[in-house]
């Protein structure tokens, strides 16, 4: 259910009348130069590939490709339609496709529109747009609680703003009391006569105007369905669809939000900053210490709305008090005559934060998300003979940024890093119980073909795929050289989040985000960096911790590989012969010389002791066997059913065994003089491809024989 959008007709007449004498306005500004080819070029060199070309059937590979004989008429094109102030109707008319999302599919409301329009338009819309961010930068017309589509901003900027808040009042026994707005399609119901009347109070007029409003105001779009589209409907609301100027305007319209709240609302503060909102984009936190004051923001957005022909989705709109209490009230809430619900936690930029300011829930969705994510991964290279390295870039490119968005904040306040960075055996274990390593860890195993108990150690052995801790670990090292290092002169800046340090070592050192990175850099032997992060680079620091870590991870790893103290009577270690032969942790070769992905399972499998023959099968069966008993039912010489058995020895597969000996005779003439170590040793490590390919097809050959006999 939405609500407000009615406006003050005195106030909307004013308006109007204003827009309407305004545009005869005389003003001249920055906006209004001629273009130059240089800024057709850099414009020209920001467009992407692939996208759909408007009704001019221009695509963006033509401008690309053609651009040095292009640039020169296109400069002169726009240059003539900035002057005289008329967008091209060809440029305007948009194709609108409909994206079905969930719900009922007959219902409107539940689908998602993408417009298709002139690829030439856009690029004079980059332009102005642009010159619109150079002008509301140099102008002062951006607001610090505003961080959605302006550089140098992020979401994590507003979560650790939010956090910061959060630690700050209820570690001193207080609340924050917050309202998640949910605006009601808010891009697509901007009041146009509004935006336009903000846009000349901003003194942005003369040429830049004329044409802006030109555009709005012939701006016609059809919807594409079965067989054809529909006729041209002029769009009369909201900023332009698919437009690239539409997120700057929408911050210039309300960019005045944030001053609506005064005193009166008593502002939550940061060190100096007093803060009663937070906005990116559309979605906007109304924050405050004392329920007075949140119910005094509720009613002055209240009003703002009616002004200026927003509407707010009162239903998906929520109060969440942070507070230590647990069964707290909770108190009545107006917004206008509809009351807001309260909730125990609320998904804010794509992480959900509890009402006790924790991220567990967080870190579970984004952990479903991403094995949905991998789940498809897995699936599609199921089909086919896959490249090892093919699957894992897919799992860096797609999963692992759902795995860990947001981690550079909430990194710190849910994980032991102090355990974790110990050098000391017994640490991988913890790593693989950390909760987004689970489907890192799935989707590895399921690359290798082996089944799901197979050892983990092994598993990253064979890939040399460090614990996605690292990422983490570089990511909150690389957001925190930002904030250290930021240019508090610089208007792009997001100045907000740099009193989140100040705030931060004012606190508590209980899980504090700055105390546990500085935590991690002595972990990692990187203190020095804490107090002159301007002395190094981010690349050169993100080198010192990357290989801090890997050299750390290494030693617990080499430390967990020969470590037998933890084993009971009946158990040996599952990797007493892989560790005799894997000496690097890295990628091993076969993995790369081998497309066929059954080979590369079995001979995996084989290395990992994730297979099938006794000496393993024996240690999970209902009656246990021990080791001496787990004999070969294949060649019955009362010999133990081992890898180095199967290699080596057994009898049933001595015509592959001749055939794969005789062929790496071929390659080396001093295998038979090896030690029977050596030499199984050497099988299981090979490097070169035509050495590998023997080996492999001699182990695929007798799991085959094996599993017919």
């Amino acid at each position: 259910m939405s609500c407000n959008r009615a406006g003050d007709p005195v106030f909307d007449k004013h308006v109007v009348d204003f827009v309407k004498t305004g545009s005869n306005t005389a003003t001249f500004s920055e906006l209004d130069y001629r273009v130059s080819e240089s800024e057709v070029r850099k414009a020209v060199g920001k467009l992407k590939n692939g996208k759909s070309a408007g009704a001019d059937s221009i695509p963006n590979e033509m401008l690309k490709s053609g651009k040095e004989l292009l640039i020169p008429p296109l400069t002169r094109i726009f240059n003539l339609v900035l002057s005289l102030g008329t967008f091209p109707d060809i440029w305007n008319n948009s194709i609108l496709t409909t994206i079905y999302k969930k719900g009922d599919p007959y219902a409107p409301e539940n689908y998602r529109g993408i417009c298709i329009a002139s690829c030439v338009g856009k690029l004079f819309c980059q332009i102005l747009k642009s010159r619109l961010e150079k002008y509301t930068n140099d102008h002062n017309l951006n607001s610090k609680y505003q961080a959605g589509f302006k550089a140098k901003h992020r979401t994590t900027d507003h979560i650790l703003v939010l956090k910061t808040l959060i630690d700050k009042y209820i570690k001193n026994k207080g609340k924050l009391y917050t309202c998640f707005v949910d605006f009601a399609k808010c891009f697509d119901t901007i009041w146009q006569d509004g935006l336009f009347y903000k846009l000349l109070k901003y003194n942005i007029g003369g040429l830049f105007y004329t044409v802006l409003k030109d555009m709005y105001n012939k701006s016609l779009c059809s919807v594409k369905v079965t067989g054809g589209k529909t006729e041209s409907f002029k769009c009369s609301n909201g900023v332009k669809q698919g437009c690239v100027l539409s997120p700057s305007l929408f911050n210039l319209y309300t960019k005045d939000l944030p001053d609506i709240f005064d005193n009166q609302c008593e502002p939550a503060k940061l060190v100096t900053t007093e803060v009663n909102c937070l906005m990116y984009a559309d979605d906007l936190i109304l924050m405050s210490p004392s329920e007075k004051g949140l119910q005094t923001c509720l009613d002055k957005l209240s009003s703002y709305c009616n002004k200026w022909h927003l509407s707010l989705n009162i239903d998906k709109t929520k109060i969440v008090v942070f507070s230590k209490e647990r069964n707290q009230t909770r108190p009545k809430f107006m917004y206008g005559l509809h009351t807001v619900d309260h909730a125990s936690s609320y998904c804010y930029l794509g992480l959900v934060i509890k009402e006790n300011g924790d991220f567990t829930d967080a870190m579970q969705l984004l952990h479903d998300k991403a094995l949905k994510a991998s789940f498809c991964i897995s699936k599609t290279l199921g089909k086919h003979n896959h490249n090892v390295k093919t699957g894992l870039k897919l799992f860096d490119s797609t999963v692992k940024p759902i795995l860990l968005y947001g981690s550079e904040i909430w990194g710190a306040y849910t994980i032991n890093f102090e355990k974790l960075l110990e050098d000391i055996e017994g640490k991988t274990t913890l790593y693989d119980k950390l909760l987004f390593e689970k489907p890192h860890l799935k989707f590895c195993k399921i690359l290798l073909g082996v089944h799901r108990l197979t050892t983990n150690n092994a598993v990253r052995g064979e890939l040399g795929r460090y614990p996605l801790l690292l990422d983490i670990i570089i990511s909150m090292v690389n957001f925190w050289h930002r904030l250290a290092t930021l240019d508090l002169l610089d208007p792009t800046e997001n100045v907000l989040v740099t009193e989140c340090l100040p705030a931060l070592s004012a606190q508590n050192k209980s899980k504090n985000w700055r105390y546990i990175l500085k935590q991690i850099l002595e972990k990692l032997a990187l203190q020095n960096t804490w107090d002159s992060p301007g002395e190094h680079s981010i690349n050169q620091l993100k080198r010192q911790v990357k290989s801090h870590f890997t050299d750390l991870y290494q030693r617990q790893w080499q430390k967990d590989l020969w470590n037998d103290g933890n084993r009971n009577g009946n158990q040996a270690n599952k990797l007493r012969n892989y560790r005799g032969f894997k000496t690097k942790f890295e990628i091993e070769p076969y993995l790369l010389h081998t497309r066929e992905r059954n080979t590369r399972s079995d001979f995996c499998k084989l290395r990992v002791s994730a297979h099938n023959l006794h000496i393993e099968k024996g240690r999970h069966q209902a009656q246990y066997k021990p080791v001496n008993q787990r004999t070969c039912i294949q060649c019955n010489n009362g010999d133990v059913e081992s890898e180095v058995h199967l290699m080596l020895y057994c009898s049933h597969y001595r015509d592959e065994r001749e055939t794969m000996f005789d062929n790496l005779r071929n390659i080396y003439p001093c295998i038979d003089t090896l030690p029977e170590v050596n030499k199984y040793n050497m099988l299981m490590s090979v490097q070169e491809y035509d050495t590998c390919n023997i080996i492999l097809d001699y182990v695929t050959r007798c799991f085959v024989k094996r599993s017919t006999s």
